[in-house]
């Protein structure tokens, strides 16, 4: 018997040449690297500005291409903005930085502590607004236009949170403030208007119409996670929850969203890295599977919502701010503007100006704030 001869071995794919590949497997393989090569450019798209020296932030694709207006380099921790004044505030330490809408540093002025949280509130009826600052320890603080102290209170344990609004219609901003073992009410001078212990450590207080009959009342997260609302007087009123977290302040701008007063943050446990975004609307509190869901990696830090257009900025402790808009008239569905990826724990504010048509969107992460508009 003759031994069998095998058939030669397939020649080896030959180097590529100038305009093809030598192999039908060689084409192949160039074809799926070309895809892989373009889903992973698809995917994720990175664009990156400095200016003045600050630190780049890196943004992923989104529906909008990010463009950095101006950014400061340094340490800056907290972040406010006022679009009426077309200006910025932030803090270094224990220094209080205005910035204006162009970028500029317009003043600096001198605290006694170290704000980590900022808002701007009405307290003297009158433009320029001015600013609510707390050092998240035992400070709360009114300040004015030019930095100076209007009024101080020193809460009884560790600040987490502050929200401002009017609550009794006098065109005043007052104060609710959340800190371990105690939930408060201030006026828009600093006078204590109630508070309370019988929630445990509270998380999160925004002052939004979420009261009987949609008057305006505190709102805020005790220890166990629920949603508690009070009235202007102190009085408790509903309940809803549980696994609520963070509470934003009131969405407003667009009169297709007017019914939506309040937006709330919820964790999902055990691992707090999926946030379910609900809303609170008159007398309806909806905080189920029917809004929307996203796998932040990490729990948020910060979050504000634009007067101008219903547009959410949210920032999170592993160093993520994501931009997002609402796709539906009257409930929250994911539409991401953009997406960046920051320092640590940032800061974010939505500066909301009447002369532009679409508000800038400024951060801070403790290595610089940045202020960038979403094109």
């Amino acid at each position: 018997m003759h031994d069998q001869q095998l058939p030669p071995p397939p020649p080896p794919c030959e180097a590529p040449r100038a305009g093809f590949v030598g192999s039908r497997g060689c084409w192949i393989w160039a074809a799926v690297a070309l895809l892989a090569l373009t889903a992973a450019t698809c995917v994720t798209v990175l664009a990156t500005a400095r200016s003045r020296g600050g630190e780049a932030f890196e943004q992923s694709v989104g529906l909008r291409d990010a463009s950095t207006l101006w950014s400061v380099a340094g340490d800056f921790r907290a972040v406010a903005a006022d679009g009426q004044a077309g200006a910025v505030y932030t803090s270094q330490g224990r220094e209080l930085l205005f910035i204006s809408a162009a970028g500029l540093e317009t003043g600096r002025a001198a605290l006694s502590f170290a704000p980590a949280q900022m808002r701007c509130a009405e307290f003297d009826g009158a433009p320029p607004r001015e600013l609510l600052v707390t050092d998240r320890l035992r400070t709360v603080a009114a300040l004015g236009s030019t930095g100076n102290v209007l009024w101080k209170y020193d809460a009884p344990g560790d600040v987490s949170d502050v929200g401002v609004g009017d609550l009794d219609g006098d065109g005043r901003d007052e104060v609710g403030i959340a800190a371990a073992g105690h939930l408060a009410a201030l006026d828009d001078d600093g006078r204590s208007l109630w508070q309370t212990t019988s929630m445990g450590d509270v998380s999160s207080a925004c002052i939004a119409s979420v009261g009987d009959g949609g008057r305006p009342a505190v709102a805020a997260i005790a220890s166990d996670q629920t949603l508690v609302t009070w009235s202007a007087t102190g009085t408790r009123e509903r309940t809803a929850g549980p696994q609520m977290r963070q509470l934003v302040r009131p969405l407003t701008g667009d009169p297709t969203v007017q019914a939506i007063t309040l937006c709330i943050l919820a964790v999902s446990p055990p691992d707090q890295s999926v946030l379910t975004f609900g809303l609170w609307a008159g007398d309806l509190c909806d905080c189920g599977a029917g809004n929307w869901l996203i796998d932040g990696g990490a729990p948020v830090c910060s979050a504000d919502t634009s007067t101008k257009l219903p547009w959410l900025a949210i920032g999170t402790v592993g160093g993520e701010v994501r931009a997002l808009e609402q796709a539906y008239p009257k409930f929250w569905r994911p539409r991401q503007l953009a997406r960046f990826r920051t320092g640590p724990s940032p800061e974010v504010a939505w500066l909301d100006q009447t002369s532009a048509a679409e508000p800038t969107l400024v951060m801070a992460d403790g290595s610089s704030v940045t202020a960038c508009r979403l094109d």
